[in-house]
């Protein structure tokens, strides 16, 4: 943190140190320099509070956006949990076949191999994907509209606590819906 000695209204003594108070850069002037809590000046011998230095509301809402998708993944992740790439690649096909089962056709190659396999019936195998899949399907859109309202919502924010309390309310809103599916919310 930078630590400023002002001495009669003019610069004396600019330094940067540590969190152990170490200089890393810069040097100290005087022999008497009167060491001030990192983050704050000492002004004609007084120690003052230096404001936080500022971060660009840009960068502040990069960020939020950043932790939002962050915590969203982690959410979701646990609908993938344990489970192959490809066979969570081929959802979306499953998905459609045992639609198309529950409708009448016996067309599904997919879940025909995994019911011979596991020693269940089509019909079987069916109705268990398309339940997985109303799931995945629910969780998908809650995601997708919680996102888009988050993003809305720290784009409208005008200052860093606005922000914040978007990325809070969405957070909250988050929380809710996915324990609400059945979802392992971490506290």
């Amino acid at each position: 943190m930078r630590v400023l000695l002002i001495d009669g209204g003019e610069v004396a003594n600019i330094a940067n140190f540590d969190d152990d108070h170490v200089l890393v850069e810069g040097q100290i002037l005087a022999d008497d320099f009167p060491f001030a809590e990192i983050g704050s000046a000492v002004v004609d011998g007084t120690p003052i509070a230096l404001p936080p230095p500022s971060v660009p509301l840009a960068d502040t809402k990069a960020s939020a956006k950043r932790q939002m998708v962050a915590w969203i993944d982690q959410l979701t992740d646990q609908l993938r949990s344990g489970i192959p790439r490809d066979e969570v690649a081929s959802w979306p096909a499953k998905a459609a076949e045992a639609r198309a089962v529950l409708a009448g056709s016996t067309d599904a190659l997919i879940l025909q191999v995994e019911a011979d396999l596991v020693g269940l019936t089509l019909t079987e195998v069916a109705e268990t994907i398309s339940a997985r899949a109303v799931l995945y399907e629910t969780v998908v859109g809650a995601v997708a509209g919680i996102r888009r309202n988050t993003v809305a919502a720290i784009d409208a924010a005008t200052d860093a606590g606005g922000v914040a309390l978007a990325l809070d309310e969405a957070l909250a809103t988050a929380t809710a819906k996915a324990t609400e599916l059945g979802l392992v919310v971490a506290g």
